[in-house]
């Protein structure tokens, strides 16, 4: 089975996230008639007050009275799962379903970028959220990743499809819902490797998880792109750069002394 180029999740039935989510009304009825309300009421009072209170009654009122107007709620919109991620949940039986992908280009040949990725153990070592990968066999593997407030999450995961140096794909079997492809090309000009990565995952609970871990810095997008520059740098260099500052050298006997003024 092909892995198409729009980043399908076709080796485990989910549909295409090129799909971005809808912009339509999504405040309506009696909730937009009162959100208006309430924004009129707001701006009022604001136009009573001076100083500080009076500019942030004033945003407050400004927002409310957008949101009545237009209809939409940008939060909303942000947390509302997409049509792609609803098909998703629902092809996979999972009772709601979150997308992410990435694509990066490294500078290796395509062979050698499958072989790294394909060995899962190594993913541990590049991956911030992987805390160890237990490899059973050629297509069986146990996960334990960091889930919200640090808490580990463990799930077995099978290979349901591999071509040699092209793609696979995962499906969990047991524990954390997640399933995704690893596309290989090669990139243009010869300049190495193109990697297309798409992940689903079932966020641990539901949309305050998602809302949760955006809060915390933990979005798993943010952290996707963060973990393919980790990977690009440990194949092109053989060493991932960090920005902690080196530890100070120790005073003492021999250290470093200032010269008499």
């Amino acid at each position: 089975m092909t892995v198409h180029p729009d980043w399908r999740l076709a080796a485990v039935g989910a549909a295409p996230v090129a799909a971005r989510r809808n912009n339509k009304p999504n405040v309506t009825g009696v909730h937009r008639w009162a959100t208006l309300g309430a924004g009129v009421a707001l701006t009022a009072y604001a136009l009573k007050k001076r100083g500080a209170t009076g500019f942030f009654l004033g945003l407050a009122s400004a927002a409310l009275l957008g949101r009545g107007m237009s209809g939409r709620d940008p939060l909303l919109h942000a947390l509302a799962p997409s049509q792609p991620e609803r098909d998703t949940a629902e092809k996979l039986g999972w009772s709601g379903a979150s997308l992410t992908g990435h694509a990066v280009t490294i500078g290796k040949p395509r062979s050698e970028v499958f072989a790294f990725f394909r060995d899962f153990a190594n993913l541990s070592s590049v991956m911030q959220n992987v805390e160890r990968v237990d490899v059973h066999d050629a297509t069986r593997s146990h996960w334990v990743v960091q889930g919200p407030f640090g808490k580990p999450i463990a799930f077995d995961s099978v290979l349901s499809n591999e071509a040699q140096d092209s793609h696979f794909a995962w499906k969990s079997t047991d524990g954390f819902e997640n399933a995704g492809t690893v596309d290989f090309r090669d990139a243009p000009g010869g300049r190495g490797t193109e990697v297309h990565v798409l992940i689903a995952f079932n966020p641990p609970a539901g949309m305050l998880g998602r809302t949760v871990a955006g809060m915390m810095m933990k979005d798993p997008a943010i952290m996707l792109r963060q973990d393919m520059k980790r990977v690009k740098m440990k194949l092109e260099t053989g060493e991932i750069a960090t920005t902690k500052a080196p530890e100070a050298a120790p005073r003492g006997k021999g250290g470093f002394k200032p010269s008499p003024l």
